[in-house]
């Protein structure tokens, strides 16, 4: 058979901004009561968790978290900012998305995309994950001069020489160090200084941060594990809601390269989640023929 150009298509619709936009704004794919449902759960936690958010490769999840940011970014911008083309046909029909429902109450979040892939090079994800944050509110023209840039600039510097000290030396002449005492203290001291951190991007704590990580399952899997374990251990605020976009059966493939084929891959990813979802729209095609990516 010859194959020509015409013939060659994706198999994937991409993850474009407009693409996103189109997708939610004519539901082509079906899932817009599913957005609603989940900003719903989203704007109803008030406390810190964890949330694996799991189906198969291709499924559409990136698409799908992508939704549900933008809708948080729509509704944290100025009124000026709202009456732009792009936002304003986005907020008509979440609008109408949300009329008729006499129980949904919307709490404004500042939303992160977080792509573990494409940050799996950088020496920390936790530093990593704390400029994504800085960057998302930077963005917002309705938060920027919430940012204190000056105790950002100051908690993170401590936050960076903390890890380098201690993560990035060999423990063992560690021990032999009068100092190791004080690298203990530092390690300890983690979870408060990516909290001042985080103040120092949301001052008054008005705005909840909800944080997708998406691609964590494509990773290497010592970086994905890492991350979970920094998310774990050092993000100890209520303020902040992570949603895993992941294939947990992939993650959990990962865990047995690390650990062996006989460890309890499912017991140890528990203790990073504290609840799992499913989607009812797992592998569906929109009208178009094509998967969400």
């Amino acid at each position: 058979m010859i194959l020509t150009g015409d013939t060659i298509k994706k198999r994937y619709l991409n993850p474009t901004a407009e693409n996103i936009r189109q997708s939610f704004i004519n539901d082509s794919a079906g899932r817009n009561a599913e957005i609603r449902e989940f900003i719903k759960i989203l704007s109803s936690i008030d406390e810190g968790i964890s949330i694996a958010f799991d189906s198969e490769w291709g499924s559409g999840k990136t698409f799908f978290v992508s939704q549900v940011k933008m809708i948080f970014d729509c509704n944290n911008l100025s009124d000026i900012e709202k009456n732009g083309i792009y936002e304003s046909e986005v907020l008509h029909v979440w609008e109408n998305l949300t009329r008729q429902d006499e129980e949904f109450v919307f709490a404004p979040h500042l939303a992160v995309y977080f792509d573990a892939w494409a940050n799996e090079n950088d020496t920390d994800p936790l530093c990593s994950v704390i400029l994504n944050i800085l960057e998302a509110a930077d963005t917002r023209k309705s938060l920027q001069n919430r940012i204190d840039m000056k105790a950002f600039r100051s908690a993170f510097g401590k936050l960076t020489s903390s890890l380098n000290d201690f993560y990035h030396s060999d423990i063992s002449e560690n021990y032999m160090r009068d100092s190791f005492t004080d690298d203990l203290n530092e390690q300890k001291l983690l979870p408060q200084k990516t909290d001042e951190c985080l103040r120092a991007i949301n001052p008054d704590s008005s705005l909840r941060i909800v944080i997708f990580i998406d691609e964590l399952d494509r990773c290497r899997p010592e970086y994905a594990l890492r991350l979970l374990e920094r998310i774990k251990h050092y993000f100890d605020t209520d303020r902040v809601t992570f949603v895993f976009a992941v294939n947990l059966r992939e993650l959990q493939n990962m865990v047995k390269h690390c650990y062996g084929e006989s460890y309890d891959s499912v017991r140890y990813l528990d203790k990073f989640f504290d609840c799992r979802m499913q989607p009812d729209w797992t592998k569906t095609e929109n009208k178009e023929g094509k998967h969400a990516k």
